[in-house]
């Protein structure tokens, strides 16, 4: 069979792909990865006949739409999504997963592995060549289904955590060894791996998921995207490290989305507080939003709060800011770094890492000159 560019399918079909026009009411408006859309190039009588082989009834008095949205909902249930799943690798499974938590925004995953015969996942081929890669989307109508039969089943679960897990040691870190990473699983999932294991795991990984951009792994290193640190400069980072260790399993997952560690409520006051008082819409080439995120980026590693001043005090010298604005705004800044968990201090924040008595001088070279630092951004 020749497939199309774009074109949708999934293993379990029984009919020959065929492109026709919607046949139903064009005003009504489906998302790209609606069952609808993904199964457009089925004819009535082709989701009929799906019906009765899978024992689906009730559609007989319903246009195309109707019938494809009745279809999938009727046939995935949570002991559909079960089955399927128990057919299913470790790493189908976690595409499952991916694809179906993936931001709405994005909605699809391009992947290298092969995707299982099954309704709950549709692929798109992005090339004529059946062994290049293929976006893998879950519909719209089952997505939320899929993530509670995942979340419901402790071995399902359990890969999805892992998973997320490294994103949220990337974030919380900065740039940890996978030693850290095995003590990570031990610790809140309660498994224990050898370390060539879970370095086939990232390598699993970046297969299933390979256009994922939140870290990289270098030279045994899990280091997050964010890490303004030359390659070299990493070891050294880390060299006495002493990782902060949240306190649940459910602390530890909140960084996968908490990418600074400070209230979202925090980081929109901040953003709001430039917009009304910096004058020129764009700084050093930045928007002012994307300004403040760099900033809070560089916070993250700062291994003193002391070095803020001159920091806000080269703004003013640049008439990013008045002279009148520095304090106040040295003020914020203090007051976000203090209760931001520091790449500096491995996750630890400013303060709880002093209580430790483990302050030292390491790193301070690696510093970044905050002028020269947003000069390369542009």
């Amino acid at each position: 069979m020749t497939y199309k560019d774009d074109e949708i399918e999934n293993g379990s079909m029984d009919f020959p792909l065929e492109w026709t026009d919607f046949s139903f009411d064009q005003s009504e408006v489906f998302s790209e990865t609606s069952i609808v859309t993904l199964m457009n190039n089925y004819k009535i009588k082709d989701i009929k006949a799906l019906c009765k082989k899978h024992g689906i009834k009730g559609y007989s008095s319903m246009n195309k739409a109707e019938m494809l949205e009745h279809f999938i909902l009727e046939l995935v249930t949570p002991e559909y999504i079960y089955e399927e799943m128990m057919k299913m690798s470790d790493l189908q499974k976690l595409l499952l997963f991916i694809a179906a938590d993936i931001d709405l925004i994005q909605r699809g995953v391009i992947t290298a592995i092969e995707v299982p015969d099954t309704f709950l996942m549709f692929k798109r081929r992005l090339s004529p060549d059946p062994e290049a890669e293929v976006e893998v989307i879950v519909p719209d109508e089952i997505v939320d289904l899929v993530l509670n039969v995942i979340q419901k089943n402790s071995a399902f679960r359990k890969i999805a955590e892992a998973y997320r897990m490294v994103t949220a040691s990337a974030n919380l870190y900065g740039v940890l060894t996978l030693k850290q990473l095995q003590v990570i699983y031990e610790t809140y999932l309660g498994e224990q791996m050898q370390l060539i294991k879970i370095e086939k795991w990232l390598n699993d990984i970046h297969l299933v998921n390979p256009d994922f951009k939140a870290y990289r792994v270098v030279n045994g290193l899990i280091v997050s995207t964010g890490i303004q640190l030359e390659d070299m400069e990493l070891v050294d980072y880390i060299s006495h490290a002493i990782y902060y260790m949240p306190k649940t399993k459910a602390e530890l997952l909140a960084y996968e989305d908490t990418f600074f560690g400070i209230e979202e409520a925090l980081q929109y006051e901040l953003m709001d507080w430039f917009l009304s008082h910096i004058d020129d819409s764009r700084v050093l080439g930045l928007h002012v939003s994307q300004f403040v995120t760099e900033v809070l980026l560089l916070l993250k590693h700062l291994p003193d709060k002391n070095v803020i001043t001159p920091i806000i005090q080269d703004f003013v010298e640049q008439g990013f800011l008045k002279k009148s604005q520095e304090q106040k705004v040295i003020e914020k800044f203090e007051a976000v770094y203090q209760t931001m968990p520091n790449w500096f201090y491995h996750g630890y924040t400013y303060d709880a890492y002093q209580k430790l008595g483990q302050k030292d001088n390491k790193g301070v070279n690696n510093v970044i000159d905050f002028y020269q630092y947003l000069q390369n951004k542009k």
